[in-house]
């Protein structure tokens, strides 16, 4: 994890990195990192999460935002947006939004 990453806590706005291209593809969401030449598949609930902090939401919103769009238990929704950030950060995805 690079010291850019690290930088990024949870409660920080995020936004995606600019060398971060994503296009939606059926229910899903394709991201394609530029500078790594990766590409990541997203489902329906990351997609949600990923377009949410593209639209300049910080890290909390999306999750809030979202207990009113899908019917989920709460404690579950939190736990898979805590998953998704994780690896967000982890792939060098995000990154603060200043």
């Amino acid at each position: 994890m690079n010291s850019r990453s690290q930088a990024l806590n949870k409660n920080q706005p995020a936004k995606p990195k600019p060398d971060v291209l994503f296009r939606r593809l059926g229910d899903d969401l394709v991201l394609f990192q530029l500078k790594r030449d990766r590409f990541y598949e997203l489902n329906t609930t990351a997609a949600r999460f990923w377009k949410l902090l593209a639209a300049g939401n910080d890290v909390d919103d999306p999750g809030r935002r979202m207990l009113d769009e899908f019917a989920v238990d709460p404690h579950q929704l939190m736990s898979e947006t805590e998953t998704i950030l994780h690896m967000q950060r982890r792939e060098g995805l995000l990154t603060p939004n200043e």
